[in-house]
């Protein structure tokens, strides 16, 4: 079935071919209606590539039997009419370029399907008419076929070549072959639609981004992907390209996909046809490593929000007496008893670190060096040492927060699935930190690809949650321990416990402790309590005995 826009199409070019077939006998051959010079003979073009005898070994196509349709003639029949990809042109682009896309389509001996561009251009929308009949990997093929990628690809079909209009040929060697070719015509191309911006207005600028950056990479796609090649080869294409970690599986899909309607648009004699299912090979070969590299970069943020928050804190000692007893009134809320008097209440997913006795020994010693210099325990709220925990999302904090067992369940089922793709994983633990609010905290780092995508999908659900008045929910800026909340201080006491814990850092060999257990629970007053908790054991070696044999 065709859309409107389709059918529209479809009867216009009936119309012109009909035109072109009355005036055809006076205007001669193909290459005198264009006024080609004498270079383009059929009989020195060598076929097109048969598929059946591809080479696919090692390659992405292994197995993808190019023929299971048997109607594929669109990838070899003769282009004669151009009436679609006049149309395109008319439809995005000023009069006075209608007639550029006549020139030489180079190397002629590559471009079986025609000696001009609108034949390649024609062959690729026949490729993208057609994508269903090829028995491609189902995530290319479905992007080629859904009808919201249509004006995106139509859109890269007619200007990744775009620049060849106006740009002079050059001979250059190529893969040890000696070709007449249009140099640096993807960049001219970009060039020339960010000189334009008009050309490409009916798209988004998420979507213009793309396609420009498909476009500047479509030719690069093919220079590494001659024979397959490994996960690190694409790695390497990244970094040459500039290519971030944010953007990469926005665009490599598209590239990928786009780059198969331009080989299979050219009628070549080699195998190139291999080389976009190679590189998506390259491209899914390397997901692994890019993520341990996000989980590296992710971490690496993290720890420079700790070192902000340390500046944070010299800021607030460097303040008046008066001014940061203001902050340690605030601190008289924590681990207050529930009973007594409700302040803060909040539900939030946790990782639970208390199981290590090597981290609660090191946990105590930081306390009691601040207790100390305090000069009692009662100057500092000190975080019970068997609930010692980092939390991966505070879902809902604040006074109207629906701490009932049904509100933390709720809570769950929010964040159930992206609990239950964390495996048991290890963080370091880095030592000690006074924040600016004169909390005490153990520095966590994570490098672990669990907690990002946690985290990632956390900040999704977060965004589109709605919440009660007053209520609010985020992720952490920090992985952090709860160690206490400072009370009662001097200025010269808090400064005195700051040096020490910066000491502290510098001196301590980071604890390994293994992540077994994710929780979704509720504090009150920054009190942990278990009452109504949902646990998820992150291994099945940590459950209890008597849940292994259930």
């Amino acid at each position: 079935m065709f859309t409107k826009k389709q059918m529209f199409k479809k009867i216009i070019s009936a119309i012109m071919l009909q035109c072109v077939i009355v005036t055809m006998p006076f205007l001669g051959c193909i290459d005198q209606l264009f006024c080609l010079p004498n270079t383009y003979d059929n009989s020195t073009l060598s076929p097109r590539l048969n598929l059946t005898t591809l080479d696919l070994k090692n390659s992405m196509l292994k197995g993808v039997d190019l023929h299971a349709v048997s109607d594929l003639s669109f990838l070899t029949e003769p282009i004669n009419d151009l009436s679609d990809t006049r149309n395109l042109i008319q439809e995005y682009l000023p009069q006075q370029y209608w007639n550029k896309f006549t020139v030489q389509n180079l190397p002629l001996h590559i471009y079986g399907e025609g000696p001009i561009l609108e034949h390649h251009l024609q062959a690729m929308l026949n490729v993208l008419d057609n994508a269903s009949k090829l028995n491609l990997p189902e995530k290319y093929k479905n992007l080629l076929t859904s009808e919201k990628n249509r004006e995106f690809f139509e859109a890269f079909i007619l200007f990744h070549d775009i620049a060849k209009i106006s740009i002079k040929q050059k001979d250059i060697i190529e893969e040890g072959n000696k070709l007449s070719l249009y140099p640096n015509h993807e960049s001219e191309a970009v060039a020339l639609l960010e000189k334009n911006p008009e050309w490409l207005s009916r798209f988004s600028k998420d979507t213009q981004s793309v396609l420009i950056e498909v476009i500047a990479l479509h030719r690069a796609l093919y220079l590494i992907s001659a024979n397959p090649a490994s996960a690190d080869d694409f790695m390497d294409f990244m970094k040459e390209h500039n290519i971030s970690l944010d953007d990469v599986d926005k665009v490599m899909p598209y590239l990928i996909a786009a780059d198969i309607l331009d080989v299979f648009g050219t009628y070549r004699p080699d195998s190139w046809q291999s080389r976009p299912l190679n590189f998506a090979k390259e491209y899914e070969d390397s997901r692994e490593q890019r993520e341990l590299l996000r989980a590296k970069e992710y971490q690496e943020e993290l720890n420079e929000n700790f070192k902000t928050k340390d500046s944070e804190t010299k800021e607030k000692l460097a303040l008046s007496q008066d001014e940061i007893n203001e902050t340690l009134e605030k601190n008289r809320i924590a681990f207050v008893p529930e009973q007594k008097e409700i302040h803060e209440k909040s539900i939030f997913i946790s990782v639970d670190v208390g199981h290590s006795k090597e981290l609660r020994d090191y946990a105590k010693a930081v306390q009691k060096k601040m207790v100390t210099i305090l000069g009692h325990k009662s100057k500092i709220r000190l975080n019970p040492l068997g609930k010692l925990h980092f939390t991966l999302v505070n879902n809902e904090i604040g006074e109207n927060v629906d701490i009932s067992d049904e509100g933390i369940k709720n809570s769950h089922i929010l964040y159930e699935e992206a609990i239950k793709t964390m495996d048991s994983f290890p963080v370091e633990v880095h030592g000690p930190h006074m924040m600016s609010n004169l909390g005490v905290v153990l520095e966590v780092r994570a490098n672990s690809l669990e907690v990002l995508l946690f985290r990632n999908k956390a900040q999704k659900i977060l965004e589109k949650e709605k919440r009660e008045k007053g209520v609010d929910g985020f992720v952490p800026d920090i992985i952090h321990i709860s160690l206490g909340y400072i009370v009662e201080a001097s200025k010269e006491q808090l400064e005195k416990i700051y040096s020490n814990l910066e000491e502290l850092r510098n001196v301590n060999v980071p604890l390994v402790v293994n992540a077994r257990k994710a929780q979704t629970g509720k504090t009150v007053n920054k009190a942990m309590s278990e009452q109504g908790e949902v646990v998820h054991y992150l291994s099945i070696e940590y459950m209890p005995i008597i849940m292994q044999s259930i």
